[in-house]
C-alpha cells in the first residue's frame, strides 16, 4: 500500500486499525500486508490516507531483475493492454523493461493511459518490488468540504481526516457515534462508509444543520439526538469526537468541559474512541483512566494544532 506522505505514521495506523492483528511491514511510505481480494476491496472503499494499493508480483535484487521478468508468466494477469511505470532511477529504461514484458505476452498491446494492466516497479531499500496496480483510491473530498455543504460550520474537520478518524476506531460495520456532532462532518463520512451514524448535540441548531447536510449527501439510516452527551448512559462501542473549542474561551473553562466529557466517555465507552483536542490534554485523559493506544498531531494553522488520541 502506498501511503500518503502527509504523515506516514498516521497513514500507517489507519490501515493497521482496520487489518487488526495481521502482520505488516513499513518501508518508507509503503506498508506491506498479506491481503486477499475481499480485503483489498474493503480497504480501497474505506481508507482516507492511502493513495494506491499494489500487488507484489515478485521481489528481487536489482541485478537479477531482467532474469525475473523473463521468467515471469505475465499472461496470467494480463488484461488486454498494459503500461509500465519505473519509479526509481534504473540502468534499464521504461521502454526497455516494457519490451521485455511485451515479449512475454501472447497478444501484447501497450496503452500509455488508463491501461487495464498497470505495472509499477519500485526500489525499496535494497530490493526491487515489481508490482501490479490493484486500486487507485479516490474519494471526492472537495465536494464535501465544509464550504461546499448547505449548512456551513467553519471548524468542521476535512472529510479525509474525518474518514481516517473513523477508521482509527477499527470499526468495520455497525454504529459510529459522534457525541458532539456539530454540523455532521464525521457523520457524513460514516454514512458514506456504510456505517450507521448517530450524532448527539446539546445545540438544537447544530442538530438541524447536521440533518440538512446528511440529507444533502443522501446519507441513509442516520440518527440525530438533541441531547447533552453527559446525560447519555449506555455502552457505545465506537466513538469519534472533535471537541468544540473557542479561541477566546479560557483554558480553565475548556479543561472543565473536556474533563466532564471524558468522565462520561469513560462510563460509556465499549471498545475504542478517537478524540480530537485543540491542544495537548494528555494529563486530563490519564486522570480519567484511559489507555492511550496512540496519539498524533495535525497542524491546521499557526494558532491551532489538533491533537488526536486513540483511547480504550
Amino acid at each position: 500500500m502506498e501511503l500518503s506522505k502527509e504523515d506516514i505514521a498516521f497513514s500507517s495506523e489507519e490501515v493497521k486499525s482496520l487489518i487488526k492483528n495481521k502482520h505488516s511491514f513499513l518501508i518508507g511510505n509503503f506498508l506491506l500486508i498479506d491481503s486477499n481480494d475481499k480485503e483489498i476491496e474493503f480497504l480501497s472503499n474505506r481508507l482516507g490516507f492511502t493513495r494506491r494499493i499494489f500487488k507484489v508480483l515478485f521481489l528481487c535484487m536489482e541485478k537479477n531483475l531482467e532474469k525475473y521478468i523473463k521468467k515471469f508468466n505475465f499472461d496470467n494477469i494480463y488484461d488486454g493492454n498494459f503500461l509500465l511505470r519505473l519509479k526509481y532511477k534504473s540502468k534499464m529504461s521504461e521502454k526497455e523493461m516494457a519490451s521485455l514484458i511485451w515479449r512475454r505476452l501472447k497478444k501484447p498491446k501497450v496503452k500509455l493511459r488508463n491501461a487495464k494492466t498497470q505495472f509499477f516497479v519500485f526500489k525499496l531499500k535494497d530490493g526491487i518490488f515489481f508490482t501490479l496496480l490493484e486500486r487507485e483510491i479516490y474519494h471526492d473530498y472537495l465536494s464535501r468540504k465544509a464550504h461546499k455543504r448547505p449548512k456551513l460550520h467553519p471548524t468542521s474537520l476535512h472529510p479525509k481526516l474525518a474518514r481516517a478518524l473513523i477508521n482509527l476506531t477499527g470499526i468495520k460495520k455497525g454504529t459510529l457515534v459522534d457525541p458532539m456532532c456539530g454540523s455532521g462532518g464525521v457523520l457524513i463520512e460514516a454514512g458514506l462508509m456504510n456505517l450507521k451514524p448517530v450524532g448527539y448535540d446539546i445545540d438544537n441548531e447544530m442538530i438541524e444543520r447536521a440533518k440538512v447536510n446528511l440529507d444533502y449527501y443522501k446519507v441513509k439510516n442516520y440518527s440525530l439526538v438533541s441531547k447533552d452527551f453527559n446525560n447519555v448512559n449506555k455502552k457505545i462501542n465506537f466513538i469519534v469526537c472533535d471537541l468544540p473549542y473557542g479561541l477566546n474561551t479560557r483554558q480553565k473553562d475548556l479543561s472543565k468541559l473536556y474533563d466532564s466529557f471524558l468522565s462520561q466517555l469513560r462510563k460509556n465507552l465499549g471498545k475504542r474512541a478517537v478524540v480530537v483536542f485543540p491542544g495537548n490534554y494528555e494529563k486530563l485523559i490519564k486522570k480519567n483512566k484511559f489507555k492511550i493506544i496512540n496519539k498524533f498531531s495535525v497542524y491546521i494553522h499557526k494558532s491551532l494544532t489538533r491533537r488526536i488520541f486513540i483511547l480504550e
